[in-house]
């Protein structure tokens, strides 16, 4: 029996070797053998008669020999997927074909092995750049209400809300203690933990929170006592079950995974729970940082913070995880090709000399494709180790004493991660390049990925040097809203459908009419006197 590791879908791999233990039994085969054999003997024999020379038939001896000893006879195979750890058996293979698909995929998943135990970092097998993944998987599936799921009302109360009670009380209390001058805000950006970052000791200034099915209007320092037993009580298992659900984690298991990339990652101390919580809490906290902000009628800081946090979550709900996206897909269907190619070479043997180089080549094309493990293990290795060495710089006090479970901790090392990952995912993608120079050696390979390495042109210059000239488009899309100092924020061409009351006209309009009446009053109050009088004077003659 062989044993096959497959490095892509193991599923996939099995259907496409029963296909080809179904066709190398029949006689389909060894007509297209009996074609290949009788194409390369006059082949040769014309090729010998070109050259005046002896034909070589020797080599169709060799060609056959190698063609009994894949095709003559069948075996069975075990196929095992490297990522799932499901095992499937397939009758009948051609043992040629078992025995080199056996011979290469041990040789680079065994490789793949002795990197990753000698580099000392987690199994490829569990997910390219796992521990960077993780964690940003865990800031991904924070920052929403629909990300969170039950998490926003753990005690099972629909009237209950969390969110929206942490919002207030972080708007009313911790920001409200920075806007008095009581607190710095670098002391809140910094602060190590969830339970001292937000808390508020203020007894003058109450807040409105939304717990237990309830709602209860408390001073801050009661407020927060209630929120910390709730928290600890309700919102910790429950998050730990919709991250753990999220990414596709047990929930019994995911804390300590979570904790040993934590301290791997970033260093001892950092515990994983605390990091869930203060997660979850950071967009609350730039929700109402946006609120404080249109309270204090500070529309353009408020549009700014808000912009800012839903551009950040558009752009982590489009990422994907890149191995699945760049790496895995490929190599599941090369894979899967070098099997389903087998029957070709039945063909290929019997063409002789040339036919002996196409099969070397097929071998090579294996080979190519069991070495993008091990170099997809090399640069787990670096992107990993880049990343905790980015890191823990950032604890570094000298450098900006920002720890990972503290706001500006997170915020720093969603940068690290994000610029890491980015790296990943480049190099996930040149993996087959890679591989290919090593085994061919081409120019052309090394232009091709010389290509992929340059970088994009990322920088608008024109924000700061802006064109002497534009052509416009044919069609130009307004935007939705604008907003100008005195008019207010409105919905953008409002105006032109909406009633409109200009009151300076309206009042000019009056006065003008008044006093065109005063004057027509006058002059007929003068007609009417005239009038009298003219008729007095007739009547005293």
């Amino acid at each position: 029996m062989f044993e096959i590791y497959s490095i892509g879908d193991g599923f996939y791999l099995t259907r496409v070797l029963n296909a080809v233990a179904a066709l190398s039994g029949t006689d389909d085969m060894r007509l297209l053998a009996s074609v290949g054999f009788l194409v390369g003997v006059i082949v040769t024999m014309l090729q010998s008669a070109f050259q005046a020379r002896a034909p070589q038939m020797q080599t169709f001896f060799v060609s056959l020999v190698i063609y009994l000893a894949m095709f003559g006879a069948s075996a069975r195979v075990t196929v095992e997927d490297v990522f799932s750890g499901d095992t499937w058996v397939v009758d009948n293979v051609p043992i040629g074909v078992a025995a080199v698909g056996s011979g290469v995929s041990q040789l680079g998943y065994g490789v793949t092995r002795l990197f990753e135990t000698a580099f000392a970092t987690p199994s490829i097998t569990d997910g390219y750049v796992r521990p960077l993944t993780l964690l940003q998987d865990v800031r991904k599936h924070t920052q929403s209400l629909v990300a969170l799921g039950t998490a926003n009302y753990p005690d099972g109360n629909q009237n209950t809300d969390l969110t929206r009670s942490m919002v207030n009380y972080i708007n009313d209390c911790p920001l409200y203690e920075i806007d008095r001058g009581t607190r710095s805000w670098n002391e809140f950006m910094h602060a190590r933990g969830w339970a001292n970052t937000y808390a508020s000791t203020q007894q003058a200034i109450t807040t409105r929170l939304y717990l237990n099915g309830g709602v209860q209007d408390l001073t801050c320092r009661d407020a927060w006592t209630m929120l910390q037993d709730y928290i600890a009580v309700n919102l910790v298992p429950a998050l730990e079950d919709s991250l753990a659900a999220a990414t596709a984690n047990d929930a019994a298991t995911f804390p300590a995974e979570l904790q040993t990339v934590l301290d791997n990652v970033a260093g001892a101390g950092i515990d994983a729970r605390n990091y869930m919580v203060q997660s979850a809490f950071l967009p609350l906290m730039i929700q109402a940082n946006a609120n404080a902000s249109a309270e204090l009628q500070d529309w353009g800081q408020a549009a700014m913070i808000e912009q800012a946090g839903q551009q950040r979550n558009t752009q982590w709900a489009a990422e994907e995880v890149l191995f699945s996206r760049y790496v895995h897909p490929v190599m599941t269907f090369f894979e899967a090709f070098m099997f389903a190619a087998a029957p070709l070479m039945v063909f290929a043997i019997g063409l002789g000399p040339m036919g002996l180089k196409i099969v070397s080549r097929y071998l090579v094309f294996g080979l190519w494709i069991q070495l993008w493990m091990p170099v997809l293990a090399i640069t787990n290795l670096y992107t990993v180790t880049g990343a905790e060495r980015h890191v823990d710089a950032l604890r570094d006090a000298a450098i900006s004493n920002a720890h990972p479970d503290s706001i500006a901790g997170i915020f720093a090392m969603d940068r690290v991660i994000g610029d890491f990952l980015g790296t990943a995912g480049m190099l996930a993608a040149s993996t087959p390049f890679i591989t290919l120079m090593l085994i061919y050696g081409s120019a052309y390979t090394a232009t091709a990925l010389a290509g992929r390495l340059q970088g994009g042109d990322h920088i608008d210059e024109k924000i700061v040097s802006p064109s002497l000239a534009t052509v416009g488009p044919l069609m130009q899309q307004s935007p939705g809203y604008a907003n100008e100092p005195v008019g207010g924020t409105r919905a953008y061409g409002g105006e032109k459908v909406l009633p409109r009351f200009e009151t300076q006209r309206s009042e000019d309009s009056l006065v003008k009419s008044f006093e065109a009446e005063s004057r027509q009053a006058q002059t007929r109050f003068g007609q009417s006197l005239s009038s009298v009088g003219q008729e007095s004077s007739q009547a005293l003659r």
